[in-house]
């Protein structure tokens, strides 16, 4: 193992035979022999690659991350959500391209986790067909998320897996995930097997919001344990170790924790590109958590996490990461903003830098918030949670606000 790198370009060299992986997110150089496929893959873990041929090196673009379901023998397995594209390597020194979706013909992107992405919210109401109608608007309009609301709890919605299994259905590229999944309610091993059956059954359209628990006492009366939020975290932490298991097809878990218990149970593979989990960090120590073991920061709204605590939650997060020996730029940041989207009057007030008051601007506010969000700190994702929901709003934001932020970043869409 070695290092390359003088400052400009950073170059990863991953050598196996005379097949080069290169890409330009870390500056540590890998002499791996067939055998040690599985700590190769742990190693090249969320590294965003450039692809480049030259000589007789081909080399490959590692998009989202390594799929840690792969066979630790024959060929590695890899895979762009966005545009659906799965590249094989065979270790023999050869590579093989499938593509199972559209070619786009764009440039690949530095780092998966710095391409900037949109959502919307959409909450799962007995409505059933309004929530069809605008998750169809939502992919049209060329947003790359949904997210859906989990209160199992409350009678006037509908159940949130249920309907993101109905929309996935109805959809053909848009992801979705639960915004977020009440953990005491949905025991891991059973969330485990309902992800990966989603992201199967969707071509890998599902990744997994995931939050402590936060009602206690719906939670409570639903006849789930009460639990204090030191013991909430650790169960979260279990809960996690517990799914990543069980995402693995070729694993037998077996798990004796404090809060959970499971007996040699098998793993299923989710689908391409695996599911990213994405916790609903609140407080110090659940970011601690997140920068330790998630995959993303889901921030909350601001009614529970205001606007002036982001930048410092950031900060919590990026310094877990590092102690745990991660790269806090491979953790996904998603930023919720609750507001309206005003086609009458310009905003005539401060955008939302303090406080958990909606943002109501108009297109160029929005565009202007966002870009700051995007530069100031490390969001790459956001999320509208309309103050009401319509087939207006959520064009505006796909296609006015999301081009107008990646404009002023310099970045063209990834649609």
């Amino acid at each position: 193992m070695g290092l390359t790198g003088d400052g400009g370009e950073i170059v990863l060299n991953v050598r196996f035979g005379p097949l080069l992986a290169a890409g330009i997110h870390r500056d540590v150089q890998l002499d791996v022999p067939k055998h040690s496929l599985q700590l190769l893959r742990s190693a090249l873990s969320r590294i965003g690659t450039e692809r480049r041929t030259s000589g007789k090196y081909m080399s490959h673009t590692l998009f989202d991350r390594i799929d840690h379901n792969t066979r630790l023998a024959g060929d590695l397995h890899v895979r762009r959500r966005a545009h659906d594209e799965i590249q094989y390597l065979d270790l023999a020194g050869s590579a093989n391209v499938v593509d199972t979706g559209r070619q786009t013909g764009q440039a690949e992107k530095e780092n998966p986790m710095t391409e900037l992405r949109f959502g919307v919210a959409l909450i799962p109401t007995l409505d059933l067909e309004t929530t069809r109608r605008l998750a169809v608007v939502a992919e049209q309009a060329g947003l790359e998320y949904i997210g859906v609301q989990d209160h199992p709890y409350a009678p006037q919605y509908l159940d949130a897996f249920v309907v993101i299994g109905d929309l996935l259905a109805r959809t053909e590229r848009i992801q979705l995930f639960p915004d977020v999944a009440n953990l005491p309610l949905r025991p891991p091993s059973v969330l485990a097997r309902t992800a990966s059956a989603l992201s199967q059954v969707s071509g890998g359209r599902f990744q997994l919001g995931l939050g402590a628990g936060g009602y206690r006492d719906a939670i409570e009366s639903m006849g789930a344990p009460r639990r204090t939020s030191p013991e909430a975290l650790r169960a979260l932490d279990e809960a996690i170790t517990i799914m990543r298991g069980l995402w693995r097809a070729d694993s037998s878990v077996d798990h004796d924790g404090e809060f959970y218990r499971v007996r040699g149970i098998g793993g299923q593979q989710p689908g391409p590109g695996g599911v990213e989990i994405w916790v609903g960090a609140q407080g110090p120590r659940s970011l601690v958590l997140t920068g330790r073991v998630a995959d993303g920061w889901a921030a909350p709204i601001p009614a529970y996490l205001p606007y002036d605590r982001w930048a410092e939650s950031n900060e919590v997060l990026n310094r877990a990461a590092r102690d745990a020996g991660r790269d806090p730029a491979g953790i996904r940041r998603v930023a919720q903003l609750v507001g309206t989207i005003e086609t009458a009057t310009p905003a005539s007030r401060p955008l939302a830098q303090s406080g958990a008051d909606p943002v109501r601007a108009d297109v160029a506010g929005w565009v202007e918030l966002l870009t700051r969000l995007a530069t100031e700190q490390p969001f790459t994702t956001f999320v509208l949670w309309p103050e009401q929901a319509d087939e207006q709003q959520i064009r505006l934001f796909a296609e006015e606000v999301a081009p107008g932020v990646r404009e002023r970043m310099g970045e063209r869409s990834v649609v």
